[in-house]
């Protein structure tokens, strides 16, 4: 998963930067030689200065996909970052295999963000979800492929919050798109896991048949709910052996003290009785006979 490297920018030497085009002499972020870097962490004219210099062509499959600066993408794509300090004159650069499996408009949403637009905007502007949530996996997935994970963090939140509806019930088409985007590592898909476990257990599937038969195709969903719903039965089973234990305290407690108030009553009647026997059987009390 990509990391972002901490920002620093200092003042750098004009030949220093004629050297290395690939860090702005006006402008310079120096990180970018390190890894990826936080773009919230950066001025408006940093950003801008990584939208400028040498340019690199991008392919998929031998076929042209988009043309963007180099700055930008090192400073956003660990993957791209690697490969452009290993060779950094290439004017072209072939995708990952990954992106293979990428929705292309998915992955030009990503590139185009790389853009005066988005990037280079007075206020960073995230990459775009798309128009419903089958477009969002899809932009997902392709910054993952480009591993720009850190970039969709927005996307990923989005997910959280939209699987915790329980008013909202996902459709195969989202679960298809979810199961295709997030892999099984993922807090995404950990929590859609859980929540259909939950859901399942409380009955809220509609189709329950439909469901099962869903589970059958999808092997890795079915495993995590599994392990969901073991985890639930253990909680179930210490909350129970819990509540029991709870039980036999009380029930024994309710006991001694039944055996505490039976106690007390015998000495109660043992002393009304010898007090009756000193007495010689009379009513009144002692000199007091009528």
């Amino acid at each position: 998963m990509s990391t972002f490297s901490k920002t620093q920018t200092v003042a750098m030497n004009p030949l220093a930067a004629d050297h290395n085009p690939l860090v702005s002499a006006k402008t310079p972020v120096h990180e970018v030689m390190n890894g990826c870097v936080d773009l919230r962490q950066l001025s408006h004219e940093e950003r801008r200065g990584l939208l400028e210099g040498p340019m690199v062509t991008l392919t998929l499959n031998g076929n042209f996909i988009a043309r963007v600066h180099k700055r930008v993408l090192m400073a956003v794509s660990l993957w791209a970052n690697n490969r452009i300090q290993d060779r950094a004159t290439t004017t072209v650069l072939a995708l990952p295999a990954s992106a293979s499996r990428a929705d292309r408009k998915a992955l030009k949403t990503v590139i185009g963000w790389m853009s005066m637009a988005y990037v280079g905007a007075v206020k960073l502007r995230g990459i775009p979800m798309g128009q419903n949530t089958v477009e969002a996996c899809k932009i997902f997935h392709a910054a993952t492929a480009l591993d720009m994970r850190p970039h969709v963090s927005h996307i990923a939140a989005y997910f959280h919050t939209y699987i915790n509806d329980q008013n909202t019930l996902l459709g195969y088409e989202e679960l298809d798109a979810i199961l295709r985007s997030f892999a099984p590592d993922t807090p995404v898909f950990k929590h859609l896991a859980k929540d259909l476990a939950h859901r399942h257990h409380k009955g809220k599937v509609p189709d329950m048949k439909e469901f099962t038969a869903y589970l059958k195709k999808n092997p890795d969903l079915s495993r995590a709910m599994i392990e969901v719903d073991k985890g639930y039965a253990a909680a179930r089973k210490e909350k129970r052996e819990a509540a029991q234990a709870a039980a036999r305290v009380k029930y024994s407690e309710a006991r001694k003290e039944e055996r505490r108030l039976m106690t007390e009553q015998r000495r109660r009647e043992d002393f009304e009785a010898n007090l009756s026997a000193a007495r010689g059987g009379r009513s009144g009390g002692y000199g007091m006979g009528i």
